[in-house]
């Protein structure tokens, strides 16, 4: 088996996109943008068997300085989104356990103390490999459509409540309307509107360079639909990126003032009939904050009853290293307790 880390520009990365089920999230591309926007050198993990070929994207960062490590080490994690790994050929246990042991040892080769992946919830990948060799860790479910129903199947699945929302935008002459992007800098000014009202992490405020970084990187794989009032007022956007049939549901946001019509509930309505028709297999909504059964969850789930779970794969390489960081960054009786915390890796919970 060859098994190693890989740079953004390898070719290996893209010959194997050709040919596994992936998302955009798997692209280089998007590992390079993450890593201008969450830090870190962008990479993957690539193994070859005689039967497979294996990757998952990754960022790579030093260990904080404020630890003062007598060692030089790193963590690697997956970015925001779902990169998790993909796997093209045989996913016997077997095989997967000796892919996963040469991931351990390219780690260890490299300093790597530790390792987070965000697991993709519509490309499945089995769970017994990931649980004997880490943690897994389920956050809630995810909401999908499944863009293979027919119309009449979608409206059907949709709740009461949301159809008599889309009919009463429609009466009151509210309409969406696809990749006018002149109203890019509106969709930006709604997004951060939603984060001041839900009082977001500071992670979720991206900069204005994130945004462009986005537009210029992914040009065609992005989908802007807004919905405008009957005056031509802008009431709220959503963006989605498209790749390999996959649609993922990736930033949005209403204004205030048109809270009460709920306004992108028109463009789901009216977005994935387009993606129906233009052969995309999944419409991806994604979860509740954090993973909970919010009302953010219930929302998306009164489109579709649809749902797949969301995990995470935490793993310890070094353990003694790992231990070592830890009690520096909690002092001895919290590392102790610091697996209960649910922070991975315990080093670099804020102080």
């Amino acid at each position: 088996m060859q098994a190693e880390f890989i740079s953004s520009d390898d070719s290996r990365w893209k010959d194997l996109l050709k040919i596994a089920d992936h998302d955009l999230y798997h692209l280089p591309e998007y590992l390079s943008l993450a890593a201008r926007h969450e830090g870190g050198m962008p990479c993957a993990f690539w193994a070859e068997t005689a039967e497979s070929v294996f990757l998952v994207p990754l960022l790579k960062r030093v260990i904080p300085a404020d630890l003062k490590s007598e060692y030089s080490l790193c963590d690697v994690f997956t970015p925001y989104g779902y990169p998790g790994p993909i796997l093209n050929g045989n996913h016997s246990e077997k095989n997967i356990e000796d892919i996963l042991q040469g991931f351990f040892s390219a780690c260890r080769k490299n300093g790597v103390v530790s390792a987070f992946w965000r697991l993709h919830p519509l490309l499945p990948f089995p769970a017994d490999p990931l649980q004997k060799l880490g943690t897994l860790v389920q956050h809630g479910n995810t909401v999908y459509i499944d863009l293979s129903h027919t119309p009449e199947q979608m409206w059907q699945e949709t709740s009461n409540n949301h159809r008599r929302h889309i009919k009463r935008l429609r009466e009151h002459g509210f309409v969406a309307v696809r990749n006018e992007w002149r109203y890019w800098q509106s969709f930006i000014d709604a997004y951060r509107e939603n984060m001041d009202r839900v009082s977001a992490d500071g992670f979720y405020f991206f900069s204005n360079r994130y945004f462009e970084d986005l537009r210029t990187t992914f040009g065609e794989k992005l989908d802007l639909w807004t919905v405008l009032s009957a005056e031509g007022d802008f009431a709220g956007s959503m963006l989605f990126t498209m790749e390999n049939g996959i649609v993922q549901y990736h930033l949005g946001g209403t204004m205030t003032r048109y809270m009460n019509f709920s306004p992108n509930k028109l463009i789901i309505a009216e977005a994935r009939l387009c993606f129906k028709k233009e052969g995309h297999r999944f419409l991806h909504l994604g979860g509740g904050l954090g993973g909970a059964t919010d009302s953010l969850y219930t929302y998306k789930a009164r489109f579709s009853p649809l749902s797949v779970p969301f995990y995470t794969f935490r793993a310890v390489v070094i353990a003694d290293v790992y231990a070592d960081l830890t009690q520096k960054r909690l002092g001895k009786m919290e590392a102790q307790d610091s697996g209960k915390m649910g922070f991975f890796p315990a080093y670099r919970i804020p102080s």
